[in-house]
């Protein structure tokens, strides 16, 4: 199947079946699934490129593949009034754009949240075939945010998520890194509004000039923790990895590594990083 940049599907419950072993779906237009759900589900891949798929409910892409990018029509585009199910085994995503949920603002630009959304990536304890890649992309819940990849690596540079509750990211090695445009950063960030972020990485967590902040709570389980300052191409320009808690850290590491006492910063009520230790503040 392959819908063009011009193309269009419009119905009230969408469901693509790909029965051919190995067949994708190659998307580039626009699809809407406008009372129900929007489910694509088959043994191939699905191919994203500038293309836009949108739901009145849930979002559900089970297939072997996922691979998304920017196109025609400018960065690819999922948005679900509720739930972004991503089940597929690989996953690669740049230049596209997640939102889950439903939120108003009011005049006085006070938001409230009328449906809640989660954004899942892979299947927690189900393990993927490839690493997970994500660039240049953004990612708004109103709900909480997870990503699993148990038994390879999570690589995420430039791209940030924001979720009104929970974070969860959990995989054999996570690296957030930041993007640069000349001296323009563009740093990947976690940001949770009232929940925790937590992230596991067995062999280890390279912070490079990324923003971890959990207004609830930050947590880190990981054979290792290093945190970097991200620099230009060119050395003028630098961006500082920040770890920040509203509320009680958690960190379980095996070793954690850093390269000068400027170059990595730990903010919370209770705890800091300070030169070459680690520890609470005074009471």
């Amino acid at each position: 199947m392959d819908i063009t940049p011009l193309g269009s599907l419009t119905g009230g419950r969408i469901e693509l079946v790909i029965t051919d072993q190995g067949a994708a779906v190659k998307h580039a237009g626009a699809m809407y699934a406008n009372v129900g759900d929007f489910i694509i589900s088959g043994n191939g891949d699905l191919v994203v490129a500038g293309g836009r798929i949108r739901t009145a409910n849930d979002l559900i892409v089970a297939t072997a593949g996922l691979n998304m990018d920017g196109g025609q029509n400018g960065n690819a585009q999922l948005d679900a009034a509720h739930d972004i199910d991503i089940r597929s085994g690989a996953i690669t995503i740049a230049a596209t754009e997640f939102a889950a949920g439903v939120s108003s603002t009011d005049a006085s630009g006070v938001a409230t949240i009328t449906q809640r959304g989660n954004i899942l990536l892979g299947v927690d304890g189900q393990a993927a075939s490839s690493s997970t890649a994500i660039s240049a992309s953004t990612f708004h819940a109103t709900g909480g945010i997870g990503i699993y990849n148990q038994n390879h690596a999570l690589t995420i540079d430039g791209s940030t998520f924001m979720a009104n509750e929970n974070i969860f990211l959990s995989s054999r090695s996570v690296a957030l890194t930041t993007h640069w445009s000349g001296n323009i950063s563009q740093s990947s960030a976690l940001t949770s509004q009232t929940g925790i972020v937590g992230l596991s990485a067995i062999e280890g967590l390279h912070l490079d000039g990324a923003r971890i902040d959990g207004a609830a709570g930050t947590g880190i389980d990981a054979g290792s923790l290093a945190m970097t300052v991200s620099h230009s191409a060119n050395g003028s320009a630098a961006a500082k990895a920040q770890l920040r808690s509203a509320g009680p850290p958690f960190l379980k590491i095996n070793s954690i590594k850093r390269r000068s006492s400027h170059e990595a910063r730990c903010e919370s009520y209770d705890f800091c990083w300070t030169g070459t230790r680690v520890g609470r503040l005074p009471a």
